[in-house]
């Protein structure tokens, strides 16, 4: 019985892999940015941002991070209706064009503005 389903499951991944490669490239491509890419740039930043460097303030790995993010606007919408503190401070920098930290540029600003806000 457990081979059997061993098995299914193969064939299963198989008919998806088939099916994956039947797509035209830039579907591919979409599909891999929107959704592959997108849970490791999430995954990444759910980390960073509680990390010990970021509790200390060090924000340019996680900078590093979020300038990546930004490149995806579905992993923006999906951060922004996850994490009230992320749509707060996006909307700020981003769609009112603010910038408080003005000897920073507006990703750093962005931020160090979230990390502040929870650890000092």
């Amino acid at each position: 019985m457990e081979s059997q389903k061993r098995q299914d499951s193969c064939e299963q991944w198989k008919k998806t892999v088939a099916l994956i490669d039947a797509l035209p490239e830039d579907v591919t491509r979409k599909i891999y940015n929107d959704f592959i890419l997108a849970k490791k740039l999430y995954d990444d930043f759910q980390q960073q941002i509680k990390s010990e460097c970021c509790v200390r303030l060090e924000y340019l790995e996680l900078t590093r991070i979020t300038k990546e993010i930004l490149k995806i606007p579905s992993l923006v919408d999906y951060i922004r209706k996850r994490d009230q503190l992320f749509d707060h401070y996006y909307i700020s920098h981003y769609v009112e064009d603010k910038n408080n930290f003005k000897r920073l540029g507006k990703d750093e600003s962005f931020v160090l503005c979230m990390l502040m806000s929870l650890y000092h």
